[in-house]
């Protein structure tokens, strides 16, 4: 009984390398990125070409990572992938949507710090994008494989983002984690840290669904 738990364990593990190697392989445009380029205003476009792949990766981690804690065995290039494809315009609308609020949240706080007067709208405009973070890390997680159309999942997670703000929050703050890794540490934030972010946002978002 006890080797059986042994070899399901270093399977899971082995998996979830499996889905870390797959998120590097389809984010490696973006890793690159951020390793070669300055990070100026006039690399901007060039990160926003790069990080085309980035949602959909995000959402087919999720997926992979859900259906593991779920099943005994997973086949998971051949889930990832799919999960890829199939989520591909869904996730990359949502994903853009969410970077040009932060970049134009962070340019709006440069432009506003100036000011003794505009630096006043600094704290709405973090809250807003963490707001949208909150609503983002939920539909990641709570909906990896959800039948439901977009407007319902939007409203669902909108509502998760604010009934249950603490957890919602807490999910923020994880794929905050992830994002600061891949671009202060990308060897962690791409190769170790995904599926890591992504278990412990579904740990998370369980207990928010237990709660609702």
């Amino acid at each position: 009984m006890n080797s059986r738990r042994v070899v399901g364990f270093v399977e899971k593990i082995y998996q979830l390398l499996m889905i870390n190697i797959c998120f590097f392989i389809t984010t490696l445009p973006l890793m690159a990125a951020l390793i070669l380029l300055k990070p100026t205003l006039m690399a901007l476009p060039f990160y926003l070409i790069a990080s085309v792949s980035l949602g959909p990766t995000l959402f087919a981690t999720s997926d992979c990572v859900s259906r593991l804690t779920e099943e005994q065995t997973v086949e998971v290039f051949k889930t990832f992938f799919e999960s890829w494809r199939k989520q591909f315009k869904m996730s990359l609308g949502m994903t853009y949507l969410l970077e040009m609020v932060v970049i134009i949240g962070i340019v709006d706080m440069i432009y506003f710090s100036q000011s003794d007067y505009l630096q006043w709208f600094n704290p709405i405009i973090v809250l807003i994008m963490v707001v949208v973070l909150m609503i983002y890390g939920n539909w990641l997680i709570v909906y990896p494989r959800s039948l439901k159309n977009t407007k319902e999942i939007i409203k669902e997670a909108t509502y998760y983002a604010f009934s249950k703000w603490l957890l919602s929050l807490v999910n923020a703050l994880l794929l905050g984690i992830l994002f600061l890794t891949m671009i202060i540490k990308p060897v962690f934030g791409f190769l170790v840290f995904p599926s890591l972010i992504v278990i412990l946002m579904l740990w998370n978002t369980r207990k928010l669904v237990e709660n609702t």
